[in-house]
């Protein structure tokens, strides 16, 4: 895979956070912790974030994550309790440029991925692998490579500011309108197909 393949990074963001993140930007785990805020990450996951270590970089939680393919796992898990109150961030992928950019080949909790700065990250990343519809498969071994191959991550060190954000994808009319009600002119649409058409 290489960058012209990449039409946008995806961040999954609480609507009622877009206000400070639009004045802060779209700040890593430890940054953010220091503001209010809700939080989607899962926990279990969340802990496991906690205490890994970047090889040859900072703590996990010192970086903005963003998903190559949001249509993944991580935003199905969420959609229960958040369809109506959450968005998904398309972040111009222009960012992979900058300083200290990691690239994985998985959800960066898992056990076997690997890290590596873009130039090489993305040739090694298998865009059909990357962009599967759905992760299912009557081998489990397989099916948690798909699961975990779809939740690739761009991890970029502390912060990524608003200037990057292009626009915001929801799953209703509901969600849209918590949205607008902002006040911040974000461009945003509805997109049944990436929440996987629930809402």
């Amino acid at each position: 895979m290489d960058r012209s393949q990449i039409p946008r990074l995806y961040y999954i963001a609480a609507i009622g956070t877009l206000r400070s993140v639009m004045e802060q930007g779209i700040l890593s785990h430890n940054r953010a912790a220091k503001f209010e805020h809700l939080s989607l990450a899962n926990p279990d996951v969340n802990r496991i974030r906690a205490g890994k270590r970047v090889p040859n970089g900072m703590m996990l939680h010192n970086y903005a994550n963003f998903y190559i393919n949001v249509r993944n796992a991580m935003l199905y898990f969420l959609l229960d309790d958040y369809v109506d109150t959450m968005c998904v961030l398309g972040v111009d992928p222009a960012i992979i440029a900058l300083d200290d950019v990691v690239v994985t080949d998985g959800n960066a909790a898992a056990g076997w991925v690997s890290f590596r700065p873009p130039a090489e990250g993305l040739p090694r990343l298998d865009r059909h692998l990357v962009f599967l519809r759905y992760w299912p498969h009557e081998d489990p071994v397989v099916e948690d490579r798909q699961r975990q191959g779809m939740q690739a991550e761009v991890l970029v060190p502390h912060v990524v500011p608003a200037e990057f954000i292009r626009e915001a994808f929801v799953a209703n009319a509901t969600a849209r309108q918590g949205v607008a009600d902002t006040g911040l002119g974000l461009t945003c649409s509805i997109n049944r197909d990436m929440f996987f058409n629930r809402g």
